[in-house]
């Protein structure tokens, strides 16, 4: 424990809650004259920048150009604004985690998964990490939690890998008043549910798989706790599983939180449910393939994210493959910030599946939601390579897979889709990625179809 990075990150998280009650025009007029001091001395002090910008000096932000994960990581040493930096030397410092929790003496890695085809690594220093911290507590404050609830049992339920950005926030952040318990999402169902009921978490945080896993034990009596808040993150939430934590724990109990290894939280949910940005802290644009700006109400391909307070590794115009959806008006509970309708996912999980006129057409995961979600399972997974897809469904023995399988080949009949060779299968579990997530859609690759 830190008290000073404790003092500091709550410090700023009263800040941060003080930008929640300006006039929206006020706060983006700040937050452009941030873009503008953080264009400036990222071409300053970055050489990859100096040559990524170059002839585009006066440009807005909308027209430079758009940073990828793959490039970023293909020019690592040359984006860092400390010259000290280097890529070899962050990997190994990775695999001393959590033993020398400090790179350099100074900075926080974290690092992604690699689920979408690479791994990336991502570095911040005290005032960055400090940032990031008090944007997660800002981003819990929006639905009401604070204060009292901090003292009162809360049990994370998420991955234990020491390089994770969770599992990191969580060890800088010990309180010795607050009991906070960390599971591993991997260890057995019957000892989680044991230990859980044991503890009676007031405020459980975890992915939304997992939820729908432990709800399931809940309302089978094979768990026994009385949470007031669940928090969700990394996962899409689907309204199905929502539904299904509600009857659990108690309707309105559970808060979607979308967030980012390379951003801290993007959107948090209000006490109305509505998933506000913090546009104090990012710039957030919704387009499509070739990054041309998409209206409200239409989905977006993938999002372009500027992070106004990471200097060390500067992310401008970040491309991130999640498709989200952007409200048409804003939201009366207080705060000012724009809406996300909805996240959709990674572009990465669409299904592209032979069409029947010729060529492709692709498939999103909602058409499997609307059939699996309602199914008596602990979990669901679509797998495909090339034009086969395969559906595994996790816990259950008394499902006939006959009709399930049916209805996927009449939906994607009806979207156009060639009759594919749909199979149905009873697993005991589902596959999760190094971070205990368990997406919904997996694409092998070397079969025509992009990673996951």
């Amino acid at each position: 424990m830190d008290p000073l990075l404790i003092f500091k990150t709550f410090c700023r998280a009263r800040e941060l809650k003080k930008r929640d009650l300006r006039p929206l025009k006020e706060s983006l007029s700040i937050r452009d004259a941030a873009v503008e001091r953080l264009i400036q001395f990222t071409r300053t002090n970055s050489p990859f920048y100096t040559e990524f910008h170059r002839g585009l000096e006066e440009a807005p932000l909308e027209k430079l150009p758009v940073l990828t994960k793959a490039t970023m990581m293909e020019h690592f040493d040359e984006l860092v604004t400390d010259r000290r930096i280097r890529l070899t030397d962050v990997e190994r410092h990775l695999d001393r985690l959590p033993a020398e929790p400090l790179f350099l003496g100074k900075y926080r890695v974290c690092s992604t998964s690699g689920s979408t085809g690479r791994r990336g690594f991502f570095i911040f220093d005290v005032d960055e990490w400090v940032t990031t911290l008090a944007s997660f507590r800002r981003s819990a404050s929006w639905c009401g939690v604070g204060g009292p609830m901090f003292v009162t049992p809360m049990a994370v339920v998420a991955s234990m890998v020491p390089w994770h950005m969770t599992n990191q926030a969580r060890s800088s952040m010990r309180l010795p008043w607050v009991r906070m318990e960390r599971f591993d999402i991997t260890e057995p169902l019957e000892t989680l549910t044991q230990r859980l009921s044991g503890l009676k978490p007031r405020l459980v945080v975890t992915y939304p798989s997992m939820g729908r896993i432990l709800a399931r034990e809940q309302l089978e009596g094979r768990l026994a706790i009385e949470p007031q808040v669940v928090f969700t993150g990394s996962e899409v939430l689907t309204p199905a599983v929502r539904s299904l934590m509600e009857r659990a724990w108690g309707d309105g109990c559970v808060f979607d939180h979308y967030g980012a290894t390379e951003t801290g939280s993007i959107a948090a949910e209000c006490a109305r449910h509505r998933l506000h940005l913090a546009e104090d802290l990012l710039v957030v644009e919704g387009v499509d393939r070739q990054n041309r700006p998409v209206p409200p109400g239409i989905a977006t391909e993938k999002l372009l994210v500027t992070v106004l307070f990471r200097r060390t590794q500067p992310l401008i115009r970040y491309e991130i493959s999640d498709r989200a959806v952007f409200a048409g008006k804003g939201c009366d509970c207080g705060l000012s910030w724009r809406v996300l309708e909805r996240v959709e996912g990674r572009d990465e999980e669409m299904l592209r599946l032979p069409a029947a006129g010729g060529g492709t057409r692709e498939v999103h995961p909602v058409i499997f939601e609307g059939i699996l979600d309602n199914l008596p399972v602990a979990g669901w997974q679509v797998t495909s390579s090339g034009n086969d897809v395969t559906v595994l469904l996790a816990g259950t023995d008394g499902i006939d897979t006959g009709p399930v399988r049916e209805k996927i080949l009449e939906e994607l009949e009806r979207r156009g889709v060639e009759p594919a060779a749909v199979t149905v299968k009873k697993v005991a579990e589902l596959s999760r990625t190094a971070t205990g997530k368990a997406a919904h859609v997996r694409l092998v690759r070397g079969q025509g179809q992009k990673g996951l």
